[in-house]
């Protein structure tokens, strides 16, 4: 099995995504009183889960226990407000250090980048620079070292605020699922959404294998404390995970491997909440913009030369 963490060479946006991020809902059993905190759109009870996998379908960081109500939006914003956990860098990057007793701390190194990235990598001193995270022993050696984090990002979808660190398709498009628009010439624009709708799938996709898999996670949920109910969630990507590792060609994850297939999915979503970004001022908004626009027109042009 062809690992799907390999990116096609023509996907040049696979470049700097570390996994893509999105949100399901699993059926809820809530007290009466608290129902309709929990009504999502479709009038049931739900919990709205939030979820990172990486390119192999295995969840890096996952997020239970929203109510249904809420959206993908905000459910986000209190991951990163509430949750320190959010991976950056993802859990379970630094098992080397499992059983070392060490020191671990971060420091900047100057970086030259391009001019509409700096913004993304100028530091509290304003200069650029790459964020380094290092683990040493007692001997002074290095032991694990995660380097170059700013200009990384998390493929999302139209649900989520552009902004660094996340990087969404373009607004005002055709479908741009993967596989529409083929056989024709596409823009810089639809061409970016189709190939990043390529890579974000593979959210979708883990999605389907998990509520296939574990039927108690399509409903209906016998009643019993939310905790529980958040708890089995977590253990079932849990169980996911372990399952993609060691049983990576069984049936459930074979017939999901498809990069082009379509998965349901809960539709679109309303309106964004009136969410303020975190510490992100307008003009690095603008910067976040400009390079996914740099990135279009260099994915498109790299295109038409190779035809």
């Amino acid at each position: 099995m062809a690992p799907l963490s390999r990116c096609p060479a023509e996907l040049e946006i696979c470049q700097d995504a570390i996994g893509a991020m999105d949100g399901t809902h699993i059926p809820a059993s809530v007290p009466q009183a608290e129902q309709m905190a929990y009504t999502n759109r479709h009038g049931t009870q739900s919990q709205n889960i939030l979820a990172v996998c990486d390119h192999d379908m295995r969840f890096i960081y996952v997020y239970a226990g929203w109510e249904g109500s809420a959206h993908d939006a905000r459910v986000l914003e209190s991951a990163l407000r509430m949750h320190t956990d959010f991976p950056i860098p993802p859990p379970g990057s630094i098992m080397l250090c499992k059983d070392a007793i060490g020191a671990m701390d971060g420091t900047h190194i100057p970086a030259s980048v391009p001019q509409a990235e700096q913004m993304a990598y100028t530091n509290r001193h304003g200069t650029q620079s790459q964020n380094i995270l290092a683990v040493c022993d007692h001997d002074m050696r290095f032991i694990y070292v995660y380097a170059g984090w700013e200009g990384k990002y998390y493929l999302v979808d139209a649900a989520y605020k552009m902004q660094p660190g996340f990087l969404a398709p373009f607004k005002g498009g055709r479908d741009t699922r993967a596989g529409q628009g083929r056989g024709r010439t596409q823009g810089p624009k639809e061409l970016f959404n189709t190939r990043h709708s390529q890579l974000r799938n593979v959210v979708e996709r883990s999605f389907g294998v998990l509520k296939q898999r574990f039927a108690y996670l399509k409903g209906p949920v016998p009643y019993s404390y939310m905790q529980t109910q958040i708890n089995v969630v977590i253990a079932c990507c849990a169980l996911h995970n372990f399952l993609r590792e060691t049983q990576p060609s069984d049936d459930h994850f074979v017939q999901y491997e498809q990069e082009d297939l379509q998965v349901w999915d809960e539709g679109g979503v309303g309106p964004y909440p009136q969410i303020q970004p975190l510490a992100v001022s307008p003009q690095e908004i603008e910067t976040w913009k400009a390079m996914r626009e740099e990135m279009a027109t260099s994915m498109h042009a790299a295109s038409r030369r190779r035809r």
